[in-house]
């Protein structure tokens, strides 16, 4: 029988990175800059392929349009053994391509396009065949980063993934002008989350509270298992009925791009999930992951394997002893 591992459904695309951009680059009419790249990218495919190179399977779920973009996702995902049965090909729409403008401390602004895959994507694209098929894990990389998943489409999809016997992790995308109505229902569709991973920011827009561990707990009162405020460079804070910690980051990390920090110590993290590992150390395991990816160009391109990511996450147990 084939191994299933995780389903990871969300956006995949093509990232250009420009680095670095001064910031007067309105003032000039030319501009040179030191590298242009052509990523892949996407909250979702980034999981799958940092997961995947970390040495578990993984399925995408996902959508691209028929075009040239659409086909360097779907060979991303044959170059990396990615299982991209999941993915849909549309005839009628264009495949998101994100432009992210990188400041020479490697901080990202990203320019998207609002006509095309990632926001044309809907819960009609899903196929709820796959939620019987064995999954370990689902995780949905980003809630609010697409405009017709909403929170009553949400709660449909995460009490079906639920119902298969699924872990759900979460992720997130800082929350949109939506109506109180509709955060109602997000906050009803968390409550099936087993593992919540917003950033700092996020996670102060959504609950009103600025300390970390009052975050938390907020998150928790709504019905949220396990909460992982990702804080950047400066680690993580866990929490969840049990224990609560502050997790470092890896210190000794040269940023380069930021882009993708976010979906790679999140596989991590589910990595050390499918592996039994604690919650404390799933998190760390995420921050060395993490750690790796910063330190190039593109929001996958760092993590090469999972010898390289053990080392790394070796070394950061030492450093933060």
């Amino acid at each position: 029988m084939e191994k299933r591992e995780v389903l990871t459904i969300g956006a995949a695309l093509a990232d250009l990175q420009l680095r670095p951009i001064p910031r007067d680059i309105f003032e000039k009419e030319v501009h040179t800059v030191e590298r242009v790249a052509l990523t892949i990218g996407g909250d979702a495919i980034n999981e799958a392929v940092v997961i995947t190179k970390l040495g578990h399977q993984v399925t995408l779920m996902s959508m691209v349009g028929a075009d040239t973009t659409g086909q360097f996702v779907l060979n991303h995902c044959r170059e990396n053994g990615i299982d991209y049965s999941g993915v849909r090909v549309r005839e009628d729409i264009d495949t998101s391509i994100n432009v992210g403008l990188l400041s020479e401390e490697g901080v990202r602004n990203c320019v998207f396009g609002r006509q095309n895959s990632m926001w044309a994507q809907s819960i009609e694209d899903i196929d709820f065949s796959f939620f019987d098929k064995g999954y370990k894990i689902l995780s949905f990389a980003s809630i609010y980063n697409h405009p017709r998943f909403d929170g009553k489409t949400l709660q449909t999809l995460f009490s079906k993934a639920k119902a298969s016997g699924m872990l759900l992790c979460v992720d997130m995308v800082s929350r949109t002008d939506d109506s109180e109505e509709n955060f109602e229902e997000m906050k009803k569709a968390l409550s099936y989350a087993d593992y919540f991973f917003p950033n700092y920011g996020e996670a102060c827009g959504m609950t009103g509270k600025t300390e970390p561990e009052e975050i938390a707990d907020v998150f928790l009162s709504w019905g949220i298992k396990n909460v992982i405020i990702k804080t950047g460079a400066k680690g993580c804070l866990i929490k969840n009925a049990e224990e609560m910690h502050i997790v470092p980051s890896y210190s000794k990390a040269v940023c380069i791009d930021e882009t993708g920090a976010g979906d790679n110590f999140a596989s991590g993290f589910i990595c050390g999930l499918l592996e039994g590992r604690s919650f404390l150390e799933c998190a760390q395991f995420g921050c060395a992951v993490a750690s790796i990816a910063v330190e190039s160009i593109g929001a996958s391109t760092g993590v090469k394997s999972r010898e390289q990511a053990q080392k790394r996450y070796q070394e950061y147990l030492e450093l933060i002893k």
